[in-house]
């Protein structure tokens, strides 16, 4: 049988020699491990002037951690508040992916669902939060927005909002950052995370 050769395009072929690439990606993955740090302990100090999120969520640290493939590219998350079951989640999750965005997100699943759903479903309707965006799609670890599976909060009519929180077995409303806006990019997560508590206390 003959052997399949493998080939390697020009471009494959100049990136595998250039160290550097590696070596600047390492750089930034180790930078953002330091923002999230950072937002780390802002987080845990706005967490604890609310009396409205579970203590479960909160008497545990903030879990940074990474990986190299989601959707085929690296990501760093952190997850604080948190508290994941079998059976129910509650967590605020910060995600940065490499080549689109950061985002926040409020994960909702079973008992938290169950308690917080009215409250955030009235604060929804009437009109708050209309810059996020809701997951409508069934993959509740799907963490990038598209046009089948995300909903403009501000684009959703009122009478929709009933019949559209019944369906749900998690809620999850997200906010997206370009990379761009790096440099300010903890002042926006810090306010993004802000309202997310002041929504949950409503």
């Amino acid at each position: 049988m003959e052997r399949t050769k493998i080939q390697i395009s020009e471009e494959e072929l100049r990136i595998m020699q250039d160290a550097g690439i590696i070596l600047t990606k390492n750089a930034v993955i180790e930078k953002v491990y330091q923002l999230f740090a950072l937002l780390a302990e802002g987080y845990q100090d706005l967490s604890s002037q609310s009396i409205h999120l579970p203590v479960e969520s909160i008497r545990v640290a903030p879990k940074i951690s990474r990986g190299e493939n989601y959707k085929g590219l690296p990501y760093v998350v952190m997850d604080y508040p948190r508290y994941f079951s079998a059976s129910s989640i509650f967590a605020i999750r910060t995600l940065f992916w490499w080549g689109h965005f950061f985002s926040i997100s409020l994960h909702l699943r079973g008992s938290y669902r169950n308690i917080y759903g009215k409250t955030i479903l009235e604060a929804l309707k009437a009109g708050e939060m209309g810059s996020w965006w809701l997951q409508t799609g069934s993959d509740e670890w799907q963490h990038h927005p598209q046009e089948e599976t995300h909903l403009e909060i501000s684009k959703i009519p009122t009478s929709n909002w009933e019949s559209l929180f019944e369906g749900m077995e998690f809620l999850k409303l997200s906010q997206f950052i370009p990379l761009k806006q790096w440099e300010d990019a903890e002042g926006i997560l810090l306010n993004y995370f802000d309202q997310i508590i002041q929504l949950l206390k409503n």
